[in-house]
C-alpha cells in the first residue's frame, strides 16, 4: 500500500471496526479530530487491546485527513526540488521542517517522528513509515498464508485450557 493512500475502512463489528467507529463518534459529538489516547482509552476500557486502537486510531486519522484534503497528498517528488531541500538550523540546533514536507511525511504538530544518522545524514521517519517497514521487514520471514495473529490466538487458547486443565 502506498504511504500516502487511505486505508481500507475495517468492517462493522469487528475489534478494529471498533476503533474506527469510536473515532467517528467522537468526531461527530466533538467537532474535532479525537486525540489517539482518548481514543485507546475508551477502547482499553471496553476490553480491547490499547497498541490496536493506537494503530487504527492512526490509520483512521489518516484517512479522515486525506478525504478532508479531497485525497490529495503531496508527495515527494511534487515538492521543490525533487523532494531536495535545504533547512537552516537555528538556535540550539532546532529545524523547521516545511508545511509541504511535514505534509509529505503525514505528520502534524506534535507527533514524534524516528531519527537515525547514517553515514552522517540525518534520517527522519514518520510513525506510519516507520510501522510499514517494520511491517516490510518482518513479512520477509512468514511464509505466504500464514497469519500471525491466528498462531497468537491459538496459543493463547491452548495456554488457557492448559491452565484451566481442560
Amino acid at each position: 500500500m502506498n504511504l500516502h493512500q487511505p486505508y481500507r475502512r475495517p468492517a462493522p463489528g469487528t475489534k478494529t471496526g471498533r476503533v474506527w467507529e469510536l473515532c467517528d463518534s467522537l468526531l461527530a459529538k466533538n467537532g474535532v479530530i479525537p486525540s489517539g489516547r482518548r481514543v485507546a482509552e475508551i477502547y482499553a476500557a471496553e476490553g480491547g487491546n490499547w497498541n490496536t486502537a493506537q494503530t487504527q486510531y492512526s490509520y483512521w486519522k489518516r484517512n479522515h485527513e486525506a478525504k478532508a484534503a479531497g485525497g490529495k497528498n503531496v508527495s515527494a517528488d511534487k515538492l521543490p526540488g525533487g523532494g531536495d531541500f535545504r533547512i537552516q538550523i537555528g538556535a540550539g540546533g532546532r529545524i523547521v521542517i516545511p508545511a509541504e514536507v511535514r505534509n509529505a511525511m503525514n505528520v502534524n504538530d506534535g507527533d514524534t517522528l524516528s531519527a537515525r544518522v547514517e553515514d552522517g545524514a540525518l534520517i527522519l521517519m514518520s510513525p506510519d513509515t516507520a510501522i510499514r517497514k517494520a511491517q516490510e521487514l518482518v513479512r520477509r520471514y512468514i511464509p505466504e498464508g500464514v497469519s500471525l495473529v491466528d498462531e497468537l490466538i491459538a496459543e493463547r487458547r491452548a495456554e488457557a485450557a492448559r491452565e484451566t486443565g481442560q
